[in-house]
């Protein structure tokens, strides 16, 4: 990679380091315009593509930017990040290396995370993210191919399923359909089969047909193979004749081997059996899990009662290293169970914190036992319940669903009821105290009120909040105005914090115990106690010179001590979220700093016109640079009058020299 120049694209090689998009029209991305990419996108360098997919986005980065990765799983537990990396048919790629984040596994399993290599014979090669959390950062890849692996002659036929899935993946060969029967079609999906077997006809477009039509004809095909489906992934030339019919499942025992009938529409009787919350059916002996795949009307495994007998009909597909049948009709024992008839007796409810609130009575049917029921909260910011008695706590302002669920039993069918929850927050309080901004971090000392200050544009213009007084994983915000001056007068809700302690070991009071890191693997903080705190609530504060959208501004840093992972104190703001305080991994993210403000001291102090508690040159500073229309902030107008003519000028200068030198 070394002899890659900026812009210049190598064959085989791809940098994700620079900014050179390889024909995807991306850019890096930094906050706040860094949303996930949850699209496929190609990129090319030469002959080989790259294509990345599942959820990852291009991350600007001073010292080099890199293509992330995030974990993302399907509904069979599959992941879905990943790079699918191919060559042109005629060549073969025998090596891959990637640098940065190795994280990955392929899925032909020749891939080796110590080194990042790939090494093999493959025209196309999938690493797929390994992790359950995190991200992986990849800065280059490289590739190295040959000639090989090329499409058979254009007039070879493959005259049923079973000889097109003998092409190498990714290949293409004309198949002749004879009799081929759509089994089923959902999504992306068309299930075919023919004498020989089934296929999944996957995302092709230009070829979709009706379930039970018979096929006739041929087509040039792509061959693939995901996650042990052979798939048809493209389809070209088509001369097909198409006629009506009656799709049959084929009928299955529990004992019949399923790896023999992948893509088929099956239909197994049983009894119903639950291990780990997956469905069986069973004959005693042996067992199929059936899942449900699609959103089918009719098909609801709730209902399911165990011990029970039923039927399932299916595609067979494979699922973590077995198979399983996934749903396309179910039939189950339900004639004489009872429904449950949950129902609260009220719709929406208006709950405001701090005050009590009557939750709504939920009801059911003579004999119901309440103790089956699973209760939730669709919104924990603005309410949490417990999964097992249904009490709510309130947390902060929003709306959320309460629901409550039971699974069938007995002689009842499963049932579900939810209520509307808005909670809200009583009217805050009008502030008086004044807080002015700190520009240096050294100039604080124990005793110092603060408020912790993040800031975000919003349609074009700067929007001030201040840490919230609730407590919880994460403090939520106060929209708080700036004065004219500079400072800010906040109300209520606005957490006011007492600094204890000394220089890089400060402790934030607030009030009932002291602001600490609580966790190593999320971006939660909560209030510990005096004995308890420890070193997660010690705190060094620092002034940290950091990017903000195109500029760079003195942000203040609170990092806690302690052995916490996140640790690092800082604001958040998510349009789709309350913005939060809230602590993270100092060494990965990229939300910005908090700004201080210190609580301004009572009486008029001349010549403190910066707000600080002291007159010194940092007040000198404040007053030429208001002359000179630099507007500093904050400035305190009726601090910087020393004598008694109305304006602010250098004889306020003078002054403020003859204070701080002590000339009288």
């Amino acid at each position: 990679v070394e002899a890659q120049q900026p812009g210049e694209i190598v064959d085989g090689t791809f940098d994700f380091t620079g900014v050179t998009d390889y024909g995807t029209g991306l850019e890096p991305s930094t906050y706040p315009d860094n949303d996930y990419i949850l699209d496929d996108n190609t990129w090319t360098a030469g002959n080989v593509t790259l294509v990345s997919s599942g959820k990852y986005r291009w991350w600007y980065n001073a010292n080099g930017n890199t293509l992330r990765f995030y974990s993302n799983k399907d509904d069979n537990d599959v992941q879905t990040s990943r790079m699918t990396i191919s060559v042109p048919s005629g060549y073969e790629i025998t090596e891959i290396k990637v640098s940065g984040g190795q994280q990955f596994t392929s899925d032909d399993g020749l891939y080796t995370s110590s080194n990042g290599t790939w090494a093999g014979n493959a025209q196309s090669v999938v690493l797929r993210y390994a992790a359950n959390s995190g991200n992986v950062a990849v800065k280059t890849v490289k590739v190295t191919y040959s000639k090989g692996g090329e499409n058979p002659p254009p007039e070879t036929v493959y005259n049923s399923f079973a000889e097109i899935k003998q092409l190498t993946p990714k290949t293409s060969g004309k198949l002749k359909f004879n009799n081929a029967q759509v089994l089923y079609i959902n999504g992306n999906d068309m299930y075919v089969k023919d004498s020989s077997g089934a296929i999944d006809f996957y995302k092709t477009t230009n070829f979709v047909y009706d379930a039970g039509q018979k096929l006739n004809g041929t087509a040039v095909v792509t061959y693939d193979v995901y996650n042990d489906v052979p798939e048809i992934t493209k389809v070209e030339d088509a001369d097909i004749t198409a006629t009506a019919g009656t799709v049959t499942p084929i009928t299955i025992s529990a004992a019949t081997n399923l790896s023999e009938n992948v893509c088929q529409l099956v239909k197994l009787s049983g009894t119903f059996k639950k291990v780990d919350n997956n469905w069986y059916l069973t004959d005693g002996t042996n067992s199929v899990m059936i899942y449900r795949k699609w959103t089918i009307d009719g098909v609801d495994l709730a209902q399911v009662i165990e011990g029970s007998n039923g039927t399932a009909t299916g595609i067979v597909l494979p699922y973590k290293g077995d198979y399983e049948i996934a749903l396309t009709a179910l039939e189950y024992e339900s004639a004489g169970l009872i429904d449950p008839q949950l129902a609260f007796s009220a719709t929406e409810v208006k709950a405001t914190i701090g005050e009590d609130f009557t939750e709504p009575t939920l009801t059911a049917v003579q004999d119901f036992d309440f103790g089956n029921l699973k209760y939730s909260s669709s919104n924990t910011y603005a309410a949490t319940v417990d999964e097992g008695t249904g009490e709510v706590t309130l947390v902060g302002p929003g709306t959320t669903t309460i629901t409550a669920k039971s699974e069938a039993y007995d002689e009842f069918l499963a049932g579900s009821a939810s209520y509307t929850l808005i909670v809200s927050k009583p009217e805050a309080q009008p502030g008086t105290d004044k807080f002015v901004y700190v520009s240096d971090a050294t100039t604080l000392a124990a005793g110092d009120v603060i408020i912790l200050v993040g800031t975000e544009a919003i349609d074009g213009e700067d929007t001030y909040f201040a840490m919230s007084d609730q407590s919880g994983n994460f403090r939520i915000s106060e929209i708080v105005k700036p004065e004219s001056d500079g400072s800010i007068i906040p109300n209520s809700y606005v957490q006011q914090i007492t600094l204890e302690g000394a220089t890089d070991e400060w402790y934030l009071n607030v009030g009932d115990g002291y602001l600490y890191a609580n966790s190593s693997s999320s971006n939660n903080m909560g209030t510990a106690n005096k004995e308890t705190a420890g070193d997660n609530a010690k705190a060094k504060i620092t002034n940290e010179e950091e990017a903000i959208g195109e500029e760079t501004e003195i942000q203040t840093g609170i990092l806690f001590q302690g052995d916490n992972t996140h640790r690092d104190l800082r604001f958040n703001y998510n349009s789709g979220k309350t913005p939060r305080f809230a602590c993270y991994d100092p060494e990965k993210t990229k939300v910005p700093r908090v700004k201080i403000y210190r609580k301004a001291k009572t009486g008029k102090l001349l010549g403190d016109v910066d707000g600080n508690g002291k007159i010194n040159v940092s007040d000198v500073t404040a007053i030429i640079e208001y002359l000179l229309n630099k507007n500093p902030s904050p400035f305190i107008y009726e601090n910087a009058y020393m004598n008694d003519d109305p304006y602010i000028n250098m004889t306020d200068v003078t002054a403020i020299i003859n204070i701080i030198l002590n000339i009288k």
